[in-house]
Order: structure tokens, then C-alpha cells, then sequence
């Protein structure tokens, strides 16, 4: 018997896929004009096979588009006494 190892190197090939992306930065997702706006145009990007993502600081609502919630509601307690005391 030989101590010889038979080894077999499996090449793996990926394919390289290009995904388009679409982020969208709004106060709300899927609510009020804006949101609806948004949404609609999340809608259109994932037709085309687009990834979309929504970034919001309040409210969401379901939506098609992937949410990303921005700050807390400390944030925005905070932010909007900053506002009413100084502007």
C-alpha cells in the first residue's frame, strides 16, 4: 500500500451579476404624498429588476422596497425641540 493522498480541486466559476440599486431617502415610507411617490418609484426600479431600498426616519407602512429606519424617536423628539427652540 502507498501513502499516496489523491486530492481533487473542485473550480468554482461564478457568474458575476450586476445588480442595479436604487436608495431613496425619505421622511416616510408608503404614507402621504412623498411616501407614496417613493414607493411607486421602488415599484417601477424592482419592474426592472432593480434592487430598492427606502431609507425613513418616521413612519413606515408596508412596502415592496426594502426599509431602513434612520435615527429613533429620541432622534426625533430631540431634532424637533432643536428646531422649536433655535429656528
Amino acid at each position: 500500500m502507498s501513502n499516496y493522498k489523491i486530492v481533487y480541486y473542485t473550480k468554482i466559476i461564478y457568474n458575476e451579476i450586476k445588480m442595479n440599486k436604487l436608495l431613496q431617502i425619505n421622511s416616510v415610507v408608503n404614507s402621504g404624498s412623498t411616501g407614496r411617490i417613493a414607493e411607486e418609484i421602488g415599484q417601477i426600479a424592482i419592474a426592472a429588476d432593480w434592487e430598492s431600498f427606502i431609507a425613513y426616519g418616521r413612519h413606515a407602512r408596508k412596502s415592496q422596497s426594502e426599509s431602513i429606519k434612520i435615527g429613533s424617536d429620541w432622534d426625533i423628539k430631540w431634532h424637533g425641540l432643536q428646531t422649536h427652540l433655535f429656528y
